[in-house]
């Protein structure tokens, strides 16, 4: 008898794929999983269309990574995350396809299993597509790579004074702004401040952004963040967990 058995990894802490999903569950309704001999990837698209979301695993960093062949399917990322979010601290995760059951399994001397209901058939051609073809080779004029805890810092400061968040790169310092009605808001890293890892400022750059769906993504950054943009141009963010990685794409906010 064939097996019905599409993939089955293993991967030691439940706890990172907990914070990766908690990092995209307010931008995300739904995520694009790809399993293939590379790794794990996950695709998606806020509803408003102003962010995009792509996540990698690689087959290597995973303790057991079975895949007969590529698959891809949708999930409900909300009922994923409070399926994760029942991971315990020293749990390690299975994560199994048959059939039409997409089974998440913590595992630390017993086993706890959740199946999740899939979307049906998904062909994630389009958003492989547009990762790879033109997100992803996507060039900024300024970089710079910062403190995760820092920016979060920031964020929650500007959250205070309004909604819109403005970066700014000049040759000698990075800038965090927000204004508001009645008060503004402001961070100012020198590029040779200890909170400054790297800097590639190609030509001074300003551009604006939702102040909420920045903060929602950079939920999951522990360590170090790289911020890529140009003046009125997507915000590219990236930042590891653990083997893996987020990268996010968050439209500008274009002030009238």
């Amino acid at each position: 008898m064939a097996s019905t058995q599409k993939f089955s990894l293993r991967f030691h802490k439940a706890s990172v794929f907990k914070e990766a999903i908690s990092a995209v569950a307010n931008v995300l309704d739904e995520v694009i999983l790809k399993i293939d001999e590379d790794g794990l990837k996950g695709y998606g698209m806020s509803p408003d269309k102003a962010v995009f979301i792509y996540l990698f695993f690689p087959s290597d960093g995973f303790d057991e990574f079975n895949v007969d062949k590529e698959v891809s399917f949708g999930v409900n990322v909300d009922e994923f995350k409070k399926v994760l979010s029942r991971a315990k601290s020293k749990d390690e995760l299975g994560l199994v396809l048959q059939k039409d059951k997409f089974k998440v399994q913590f595992i630390r001397g017993s086993t706890r299993e959740f199946e999740l209901g899939i979307l049906g058939d998904v062909n994630p051609t389009q958003f492989v597509e547009l990762y790879e073809n033109k997100l992803k080779s996507k060039e900024f004029n300024a970089k710079i790579v910062t403190d995760g805890t820092l920016l979060s810092d920031a964020l929650k400061d500007a959250k205070l004074v309004g909604e819109t968040i403005t970066l700014k790169a000049t040759e000698k310092e990075f800038v965090i702004e927000c204004k508001g009605v009645t008060s503004n808001y402001r961070t100012v890293i020198k590029y040779d401040d200890p909170a400054c890892f790297d800097n590639d400022i190609k030509e001074p750059s300003t551009s604006s952004y939702s102040l909420e769906l920045l903060y929602h993504v950079l939920s999951g950054a522990k360590q170090e963040v790289s911020l890529e943009f140009s003046s009125n141009n997507p915000l590219k963010v990236k930042y590891n967990i653990d083997i893996g990685f987020l990268e996010a794409f968050i439209a500008p906010r274009v002030e009238e």
